[in-house]
């Protein structure tokens, strides 16, 4: 089975997807949490203290129950600054619509940290109950936030989908309601997934929206022909 939980920065998405996943693992163990956020060692000059609060608060909230698997661990190399100083020297990006440069490709290529083929193959190589937390920060890793979702979608399928033995959570995030993006890389990012988004949205035996900590279930429900494709 694979659930989505879509939702906004401090929306309640992750606290129900742990409750989620939590309650499918009874009858699907072990529990996994995948955790997808890279946090620099203390210390290091790009270390965010308050990203690292946000991560103590979900450990607590997780306690030892879960096998907690790093996808990137050390091997992170952000890679936004030098792809945005591209996009803003190449008059070619002026607009989003437009294909990036060679230099801005080349940029983000060298930094790039993962493809969506590597997360499948990492998720494949689970059993029991998965939780996914969050599919945005895997997009941010991406080649130009850019990737093989159809095939990625085709692959979590097959390994999750349906009444199997095996359930996939994955917590992402809505962006499209916040405010636009001021830099190129802001823009393309919460382009891509958006689009990302609705490729997992139409996979997902069910998808929930959450708001205010309250989740809303979107699909599976009776949806009008024209909503169906």
């Amino acid at each position: 089975m694979i659930v989505l939980f879509v939702g906004g920065a401090r929306s309640g998405k992750s606290s129900l997807a742990e409750k989620c996943a939590r309650q499918l693992s009874q009858k699907n163990p072990p529990l996994a949490y995948v955790a997808t956020t890279y946090l620099a060692p203390e210390g290091d000059p790009s270390f965010d203290a308050d990203l690292a609060s946000r991560i103590a608060v979900h450990r607590r909230r997780r306690g030892g129950e879960w096998l907690t698997v790093e996808l990137f661990g050390d091997s992170l190399r952000p890679w936004m600054g030098a792809y945005e100083d591209s996009c803003n020297r190449d008059s070619s990006a002026a607009s989003s619509d437009l294909p990036v440069s060679e230099g801005a490709r080349a940029s983000a290529s060298s930094n790039a940290v993962i493809t969506l083929a590597d997360l499948a193959e990492r998720l494949e190589g689970l059993e029991g109950t998965v939780l996914l937390d969050s599919f945005g920060s895997v997009v941010s890793a991406l080649e130009f936030f850019d990737g093989d979702a159809r095939g990625f979608a085709e692959r979590i399928s097959t390994y999750f989908s349906g009444s199997g033995p095996r359930n996939l959570v994955i917590v992402t995030d809505e962006v499209g309601l916040s405010v636009h993006p001021e830099t190129m890389a802001g823009n393309r990012f919460r382009d891509a997934l958006g689009a990302f988004n609705q490729v997992l949205a139409a996979t997902a035996d069910e998808v929930w929206q959450v708001s205010v900590g309250l989740p809303v279930r979107l699909s599976p429900s009776k949806l009008p022909s024209w909503a169906k494709d």
